[in-house]
């Protein structure tokens, strides 16, 4: 699902912990999110050339906690799907692109 990770590679090499929703992140967080901006920005990536991936870039920016319910519904309905097309013996199917889920509960 859409979200946002951080990580301290020098002590979780691994990357099982993330830090993004550590209070003592918080700043750090907010300046590396500033700086990714200002790096689009000056880079001219203004979403243009992939609009469906902004669009989730914009909706998740601040990734509060009604964006991580919506997250995780995403999420568990993507294994929902995944399982049951695996049970079926469909490998290599499209996982995103085309599929349409009449009423998804991340709408209501």
């Amino acid at each position: 699902p859409p979200g946002w990770e951080l990580y301290d590679l020098a002590k979780d090499p691994h990357e099982t912990k993330n830090l993004y929703h550590d209070p003592s992140s918080a700043g750090l967080v907010k300046k590396l999110k500033g700086q990714l901006a200002a790096t689009r920005k000056r880079v001219g990536d203004d979403g243009s050339h992939f609009p469906e991936v902004e669009k989730v870039v914009q909706e998740f920016w601040d990734y509060d906690e009604v964006d991580q319910a919506k997250a995780k519904l995403i999420s568990h309905a993507y294994l929902k799907r995944r399982k049951a097309e695996l049970a079926a013996g469909k490998r290599n199917t499209p996982t995103v692109k085309g599929h349409v889920e009449k009423n998804p509960p991340w709408e209501k």
